[in-house]
């Protein structure tokens, strides 16, 4: 997300920069929210295909 590899964000930093605030809470504020159920793991990995086919954000283009 923007621009920080997913090995260091699943490092779980313990702060995020300032200069990331802004735009990430932006971005969050924009998106729709929905929750959607699956009925088990290969089910979930199409789904995450699908949704990745429609659009990657921005700030995940390493997906």
């Amino acid at each position: 997300m923007l621009g920080i590899s997913r090995w260091t964000a699943r490092q779980r930093p313990s702060v995020i920069s300032e200069k990331f605030i802004d735009p990430v809470n932006g971005y969050l504020a924009d998106c729709v929210v929905a929750w959607v159920v699956c009925t088990d793991e290969p089910a979930t990995r199409q789904l995450k295909s699908r949704l990745l086919a429609e659009y990657v954000p921005e700030y995940n283009l390493e997906a």
